[in-house]
């Protein structure tokens, strides 16, 4: 039927489990790599840059836009927060978003987090009426890419947590491609 000639692959899944991860943790409720980190593969009907690895970072959130960019649709009427990633796949190496976002809850606490190159930052504050400080989570994926050594009470890491902090506040628009 020569489907691939006009049919948008897209291989994804919906966020880890952690499956006993981080000496038995379990469930959707952390802000780990293993929950946020999804597979996510497209093919074009033009085959273009097929086996090809795209550099930057994308979230489910743009996977709608980018739908409707690639098939030619209109922009519906309602306002979308992704951003279509079809420069990335027109070009797998070009500079994207900085950062990538996510949130949970995790009994008490909602957990944000901002997921750039190096670091993961996280933080998470008490939920209204919930006593308790905002607790934060720092991890240099360089360094410590399976996440064991949190690095945000370390003083030598302050202007990484300020930074990294400041950015979460500004949220995903300012992380967006320039």
């Amino acid at each position: 039927l020569d489907l691939k000639d006009s049919t948008i692959v897209v291989l994804t899944s919906d966020h880890g489990f952690q499956l006993n991860e981080h000496g038995g943790l379990w469930r959707k409720v952390f802000q780990f790599e293993e929950s946020t980190r999804i597979p996510l593969i497209v093919r074009l009907p033009s085959g273009q840059n097929a086996g090809q690895v795209a550099t930057g970072f994308v979230e489910l959130v743009d996977l709608y836009p980018t739908l409707i960019d690639l098939a030619k649709l209109p922009n519906p009427a309602h306002a979308l927060e992704g951003t279509s990633f079809k420069p990335l796949l027109e070009t797998p190496d070009k500079d994207w978003k900085s950062a990538v976002f996510s949130e949970s809850r995790r009994r008490d606490y909602h957990g944000s987090t901002i997921r750039e190159k190096r670091y993961r930052y996280t933080e998470w504050k008490p939920i209204q009426g919930a006593d308790g400080e905002t607790m934060r989570e720092l991890y240099d994926l360089e360094e410590d890419p399976f996440e064991y050594d949190n690095l945000a009470a370390n003083a030598a890491h302050d202007t990484v947590v300020a930074e990294l902090s400041r950015r979460l506040k500004a949220g995903w628009q300012a992380a967006l491609p320039r």
